[in-house]
């Protein structure tokens, strides 16, 4: 047997950079595949959820996984209106669901949902005990949702701002007054950030900062965005550096 030909080896444990934008193919792991069961229960048993693995095709990052939870039944109405909301941006992206095609927002069940081609914002969850940072889902990306970033998939802008990611992890110490930010820090909403993410880990909304982080001040709400024609990346095809492979 000769392994001369065969690929290096990648290092899978090093994190995606926060604010990344990724195609990916989105697949559900079935509770009970046999019975057709796609959700799987809380530990409490109170809720239900969506456990997500996400492939990223094309670009420096194909093939890596990012995974999610999206939660579908919770006594946590906020975690389930946000899942409703992923739910809702991939139909937009991958099916073109909008108000003009209202049949794209129904699904018979949510294996329907598996293959779907979408689009993402990659975020990091901070460590927590001994469990190790990781790489979550920061937001689904929908030309109805989130225009900025969207925008920036259609220019095939895929990569973080590298002063953006500066911006957000500059020390609390150079703060000139304790608790405020760094002078010239942007708030996050400057910095690329689309509002609340759209789906949450478990039951916390994904992207919530790490104990004794500093809180930016709130921005205004966004304007909502006008009605969009469907996704120009299903029928144009994706931007360069985003095809299949």
């Amino acid at each position: 047997m000769d392994f001369s030909a065969a690929q290096n080896q990648r290092d899978f444990s090093e994190l995606l950079p926060e604010g990344t934008l990724a195609r990916g193919i989105f697949n559900i792991k079935p509770h009970n595949a046999d019975a057709g069961i796609w959700e799987t229960p809380t530990k409490a048993g109170t809720g239900k959820f969506l456990s997500v693995d996400i492939t990223i095709v094309g670009g420096k990052w194909d093939k890596r996984h990012v995974f999610d939870n999206i939660n579908t039944e919770n006594p946590n109405a906020i975690a389930v209106d946000i899942g409703h909301g992923a739910i809702k941006a991939i139909l937009e992206c991958s099916r073109g669901a909008s108000p003009q095609n209202p049949q794209g927002y129904h699904l018979n069940n949510y294996g329907e949902l598996n293959g779907a081609e979408i689009i993402f914002k990659i975020g990091i969850e901070p460590a927590k005990g001994a469990y190790a940072s990781k790489n979550i889902v920061s937001v689904y990306l929908s030309p109805l949702q989130t225009e900025k970033d969207w925008a920036r998939f259609l220019a095939g802008d895929m990569d973080p701002d590298p002063n953006a990611i500066r911006r957000q992890h500059a020390p609390a110490a150079a703060a000139g007054v304790a608790g405020q930010p760094a002078a010239g820090a942007a708030p996050r909403w400057a910095q690329g950030a689309e509002g609340a993410p759209a789906a949450v880990q478990g039951v916390g909304v994904a992207g919530t900062p790490a104990a004794g982080a500093v809180e930016p001040t709130p921005a205004a709400p966004a304007a909502q965005p006008g009605v969009t024609a469907p996704p120009p990346w299903m029928t144009q095809g994706a931007p360069a550096g985003t095809q299949k492979s």
